[in-house]
């Protein structure tokens, strides 16, 4: 009913509008007399209704739009507040504005996180937060989906394990140059190899999440590094136009491209798209001069590049 109707009306609301600061305690009698008060709609239709005679407050938080007050309730018996009062809301009101001030602290940490989580979420494959020591500070679905399997990585007392021996090493390696910072962020060109198992391979890429401001605090708790690991896939991605574009790639030459990503090599290529080995080998010689590779791997890579990090 406060809220609703005499939220507005309340005449201390009024006197204290933009005459305030936080920290300020603000009694009846610092703006008018209690006779006036007394005859306001809200002392007669809403204080004196509930044997409520006068209200006291302790300003916690003001800006250009909002103030946020501790209010003491006076009943009839208590009287109006007097500076008895105001020394006991002065003393009262720091702790109340800390707590407060804790909490909103508190309700943006945990919107950041949990739109963090729901932004990692949406990435397609597993994205792993790590610190120093490869605690996982932070897991998406992916991941989490990765783990249960068990096949190349899982999760020991919070730590990431890497079965293969060889990957837990390069990991290691990489995480450890993450943390220096930004000068760790390219230490490693190429992807981490978790696992061959089938037909599925695992790739890796770590990259830093140490800038230079962070690194200073020397603290171990917090992420380092951004694992990202995703299955191999040789298929040519939706992004691919843009790679025609960029690098002036004819419709032949883009036919040559997808067959060999795809069917692995030149003399898969030549049959899937029933050409001679030789004039393969000139479309190829083509886009590595306008592409500026000089291996079909980096033909693989280049194509890659243009995936989507992104669910589908």
């Amino acid at each position: 009913m406060y809220l609703e109707e005499f939220l507005l009306v309340n005449p201390m609301r009024l006197a204290m509008a933009g005459r305030v600061a936080a920290g300020d305690v603000v009694l009846t009698s610092d703006f008018m007399s209690q006779t006036e008060y007394q005859r306001s709609r809200f002392s007669r239709e809403f204080l004196s209704l509930r044997d409520m005679v006068d209200v006291a407050a302790a300003i916690l938080d003001t800006t250009a739009t909002s103030i946020t007050v501790l209010s003491l309730v006076r009943t009839r018996a208590q009287g109006f507040a007097d500076e008895a009062v105001r020394r006991y809301l002065e003393l009262i009101g720091p702790h109340v504005r800390r707590a407060a001030s804790i909490r909103r602290s508190l309700d943006r940490h945990k919107r950041v996180a949990s739109d963090l989580a729901e932004t990692l979420n949406q990435f397609d494959g597993a994205v792993f937060l790590l610190n120093a020591d490869l605690i996982v500070v932070h897991a998406n679905d992916g991941a989490r989906e990765l783990l249960s399997e068990k096949l190349a990585l899982s999760e020991l007392g919070g730590k990431l394990y890497v079965h293969d021996p060889r990957a837990r090493a390069a990991l290691l390696d990489a995480v450890s140059h993450a943390s220096e910072g930004d000068e760790g962020r390219e230490t490693r060109d190429g992807p981490i190899i978790f696992a061959t198992l089938g037909d599925k391979t695992l790739l890796g890429n770590v990259v830093s999440l140490v800038a230079g401001s962070r690194r200073a605090m020397g603290t171990r708790a917090h992420s380092v590094a951004a694992l990202f690991v995703r299955e191999m896939r040789f298929e040519m991605p939706p992004g691919t136009n843009a790679l025609a574009e960029i690098h002036s790639l004819t419709r032949r030459e883009m036919a040559v491209l997808a067959a060999v990503v795809e069917c692995g090599g030149a003399p898969q290529a030549a049959i899937t798209l029933g050409l001679t080995n030789a004039t393969v080998k000139v479309h190829l010689k083509s886009i590595f001069r306008k592409t500026g590779t000089s291996r079909q791997a980096d033909l693989v890579k280049l194509v890659a590049s243009m995936a989507s990090p992104f669910k589908k």
